[in-house]
């Protein structure tokens, strides 16, 4: 668990990056996927006053040149979801928000979530394809000390939708150039 002060630490530099809402406009006859990002409710040892969930998308195609900042949800809330009819909508509470984001270039995905002492921050990369479905779902771990957060592809059955594994997820960081560690960074 982190303590009070780095909690706040993260939530300032989620809130800097994600202090406004900003949704992805795709150029006509560009190749998209789309990207359904579900929450969960925060422990119970955590105050709902205190607890913020903000996701960042940003296009990390142009590096080591600046990248671009695609999607900002802001702090997330039932007033700002947005739905695109994306296949296999989950059940059992949480926020469920869905967007289009650009496919066959390299995106990376910054999640925040905090609430009173307990904190979240994940941040991954990869490169949607054409037409696909995703959906990242917090979760916390088992022991209840860290979160995860998988992305997976949604892929359409006679039954319903298949969940797999997002070919080619890997960890990002936005502290890094490019997202990279320096070798030996632990």
């Amino acid at each position: 668990m982190k303590t009070t002060a780095l909690a706040l630490a993260a939530a300032a530099a989620f809130a800097s990056l994600s202090g406004c809402t900003t949704t992805y406009t795709p150029q006509p006859g560009e190749p998209l996927a789309r990207l359904r990002v579900v929450t969960v409710q925060p422990p119970q040892y955590a105050t709902d006053v205190t607890w913020a969930s903000f996701v960042d998308v940003v296009d990390i195609s142009t590096c080591p040149k600046p990248v671009t900042t695609l999607v900002k949800t802001g702090v997330l809330s039932a007033t700002n979801v947005q739905r695109l009819g994306m296949p296999g909508l989950p059940t059992g509470g949480g926020l469920v928000t869905e967007f289009a984001v650009p496919a066959g270039r390299p995106l990376a995905l910054l999640f925040f979530m905090g609430a009173g002492r307990w904190s979240c921050q994940v941040q991954m990369a990869w490169t949607p394809r054409v037409g696909a479905d995703y959906e990242a779902q917090y979760h916390l771990s088992a022991d209840k000390n860290r979160c995860v957060i998988p992305l997976r592809e949604l892929k359409p059955t006679r039954t319903g939708v298949q969940r797999v594994e997002a070919a080619g997820v890997r960890k990002w960081n936005s502290s890094q150039p490019c997202g990279v560690e320096p070798p030996g960074a632990k």
